[in-house]
């Protein structure tokens, strides 16, 4: 068995995220990634202040921005809810308050889900139609669907297993229902958002062949393309950097490789 783990305080742990993330049958999980960006909004949200305040007093600041304050402020969602209403939120895998159905469906296939959020008795009827539902009175409220939405689960579970993805991804979008496929990151690079901005740019590898590479999410004037050159693969300088500059000879360079000091492959 294994003993309770230290969590960072970057990954949600000890800000109490962990504890409303995961499935109510399920133990608590860490939502990895949340904190991370919502720090960097806060210290760059103490540096636009920081600089408004310099330009009025002509004195620089300080600034701080800690991670673990600044996933706080995301997780008091929950000290308000049960201070205030005497809440007490738990987990709900992929539910959210205001909306039901919501959640992830495999359809067809290998690892292809459907992601479905309705918020509004309008999509629910566009939901209905799409998927040749009768009309349930018992449903027609929010109320109604959250208090049965494992029935309305094990349904759509049922319908997305017979359905192509993409497919049913066009008839719930069609009927105005909010709908996407959950992708897999390997496969985002075809997305027509990320082409259409340019965020993945094409680098030739001597092993793989051309590759989409992920770059900064920045745009500026003049700079078309982030990426000059590909990486370089493992020891492909080790001659021209030890030898060239620092000047090792070659039974040197071939001693430091039978010690598997330097070489070019990973050693296992």
């Amino acid at each position: 068995m294994e003993g309770p783990r230290r969590v960072r305080p970057d990954d949600g742990g000890d800000v109490g995220l962990a504890w409303i993330t995961g499935y109510p049958d399920g133990p608590p999980l860490l939502p990895r990634g949340p904190c991370d960006p919502n720090g960097a909004m806060h210290a760059a949200f103490a540096i636009q202040v920081a600089l408004a305040r310099r330009d009025e007093t002509g004195e620089g600041q300080f600034v701080e921005a800690p991670l673990i304050e600044s996933a706080l402020n995301i997780g008091a969602e929950q000290v308000i809810e049960y201070s205030a209403y005497g809440t007490l939120l738990d987990r709900t895998g992929n539910r959210t308050p205001g909306r039901a159905p919501q959640g992830v469906y495999p359809c067809a296939g290998d690892e292809r889900w459907l992601a479905v959020s309705v918020a509004t008795d309008g999509q629910w009827h566009g939901l209905r139609q799409a998927l040749g539902w009768p009309d349930d009175p018992a449903l027609a409220s929010y109320a109604g669907r959250r208090a049965s939405a494992d029935e309305l689960d094990d349904r759509l579970t049922a319908w997305a297993a017979t359905q192509e993805l993409d497919e049913a991804v066009e008839t719930l979008l069609a009927r105005g229902v909010p709908a996407a496929p959950v992708r897999d990151f390997r496969a985002m690079a075809g997305h027509p958002l990320f082409d259409a901005r340019g965020f993945y740019e094409t680098v030739d590898h001597p092993v793989v062949g051309p590759q989409p590479i992920s770059v900064l999410p920045l745009r500026w004037h003049g700079i078309d393309h982030w990426v000059r050159e590909r990486a370089p693969m493992v020891g492909e300088h080790n001659r021209e950097v030890l030898g060239g500059i620092l000047g090792l000879s070659d039974a040197e360079l071939a001693s430091l490789e039978a010690d598997q000091v330097i070489g070019s492959r990973p050693v296992a």
